[in-house]
């Protein structure tokens, strides 16, 4: 009786090692959920951007309108008999 106990608490003490300590141990399934829980929160957010980036070439392709608002806005361009004024900040 006293060899079967003694084996019992061996295999218990080995599977509690095996639990906290071994390979695949609880800290590191904990620390792995967090990185997923990260990388999905990440993927999100380059999903959002995805998705202003296609609207925007979509809005590129079908509508001159964007189109014509963009070469103003960053190239500075003007239409014909128009008048461009720029005035600075002091």
């Amino acid at each position: 009786m006293k060899y079967i106990i003694t084996l019992l608490l061996i295999i218990f003490i080995f599977l509690q090692y095996q639990l906290w300590l071994g390979n695949g141990n609880t800290f590191e399934i904990y620390r792995f959920k967090e990185k997923i829980a990260s990388q999905a929160k990440e993927n999100d957010k380059l999903l959002m951007k995805n998705s202003e980036l296609e609207s925007e070439i979509n809005d590129l392709k079908y509508n001159n309108e964007s189109i014509e608002e963009i070469a103003r806005a960053k190239l500075g361009m003007i239409k014909r008999d128009e008048n461009y004024y720029h005035f600075q900040d002091e």
